[in-house]
């Protein structure tokens, strides 16, 4: 059955993203969680110059929250091309500017860039005609329960995609407590089963 989400504040609040669960897996974030979220990072972003990076993008509702609230340029990452067509679609529907998708494993092991990044995020970054990493922001929700997810914040905060005053935002279960092996969020929101667990780059010992 189709149900929709809304965006929730900026220029196309309340726009609604019709989600068809047949089509692909998708756990896409509540409108009152994503609300909440924005709420609270509207209290210390300026949210025009930010360059942000949508990581297991879904029906693309959270890194559409920040494009519509005024960040400069969005990236948009998946895997599953029906999730990458959607998107495309949407980018057309909704004549949007700023915006770039791109497709790829999110969770495949390697090191083709030479770094000790271990996912090929940057591998697929560096094709874009304008690859604006490192990025100001990096919101991830990525699929609940999948065991390659265990340190998936320390190798965002490591690697090169985020900026040295850069934000990761990372949804994932209440219960997961291996998100990150070596750093504790700032800041931590709940709602319901979900919680987002927020970092900021700047503040981690180094």
């Amino acid at each position: 059955m189709e149900s929709k989400v809304r965006i929730t504040g900026g220029h196309l609040s309340g726009r609604s993203i019709a989600v068809k669960p047949k089509r692909w897996e998708v756990r896409p974030s509540t409108d009152i969680a994503r609300q909440g979220l924005m709420n609270y990072l509207d209290t210390f972003l300026d949210w025009f110059p930010i360059r942000a990076l949508d990581l297991f993008a879904g029906t693309g509702a959270l890194g559409l929250e920040c494009l519509s609230r005024g960040a400069s340029q969005l990236v948009s990452m998946d895997l599953h091309p029906e999730a990458l067509g959607h998107l495309r679609q949407l980018r057309q529907q909704w004549a949007l500017k700023g915006w770039d998708i791109a497709g790829a494993d999110l969770l495949a092991k390697g090191k083709a860039d030479g770094s000790a990044f271990p996912w090929k995020m940057t591998e697929r970054l560096s094709e874009l005609a304008d690859n604006p990493a490192p990025f100001d922001l990096v919101v991830a929700d990525p699929p609940y329960g999948d065991p390659r997810l265990e340190g998936f914040a320390d190798a965002i905060l490591d690697g090169p995609l985020l900026s040295t005053e850069g934000i990761l935002v990372i949804e994932h279960a209440v219960t997961y407590r291996r998100i990150s092996l070596h750093y504790g969020p700032s800041k931590v929101l709940i709602y319901g089963q979900s919680q987002f667990s927020i970092f900021e780059k700047r503040t981690l010992p180094r």
